[in-house]
């Protein structure tokens, strides 16, 4: 599956591909923002980015809009998703993130937030589900971009 994040509608979309054709075709959308809160074409507005847990069980977003990020559950027979959990992001204006397994303590979701240039540590428990561990302030510094530790 593809799962593509629309930054400005609140949505990801899930798409079947298919190699031979060369084609994605949609089978979902899902809305990323809470109930009542529309998408906006405002300055530091929308989602941001959007990745998938290692094992395929869990799909991850950030969104500007309401600071947040959001979990969804995959059904690993179809691929849609069904919601999980919303956490705010720990800053203001939620960039890159990075899933990194490598962490001594377990792994860790890490969030970039640019304008309160700081990066937000979540832990990730066995069923995807996200807590706030940490916040590491870096100030001066805007995170836009993290890459997991190799």
């Amino acid at each position: 599956w593809v799962y593509v994040l629309c930054e400005l509608d609140g949505n990801i979309v899930g798409c079947r591909w298919d190699a031979e054709q060369g084609r994605l075709t949609p089978f979902g959308s899902y809305y990323t923002l809470p109930d009542g809160v529309s998408p906006c074409r405002a300055h530091h507005s929308g989602g941001s980015h959007v990745l998938v847990s290692a094992d395929g069980r869990c799909l991850y977003a950030t969104t500007r809009t309401d600071g947040a990020v959001v979990a969804f559950d995959i059904d690993t027979a179809t691929g849609e998703l069904a919601f999980k959990q919303r956490v705010p992001c720990g800053g203001v204006c939620p960039r890159s993130f990075v899933l990194d397994y490598a962490s001594p303590g377990g792994p860790l979701l890490l969030v970039g937030n640019q304008d309160s240039q700081n990066v937000a540590s979540f832990s990730v428990a066995t069923d995807g589900s996200l807590s706030l561990r940490s916040i590491e302030e870096l100030d001066g510094v805007c995170p836009n971009v993290l890459t997991a530790p190799a």
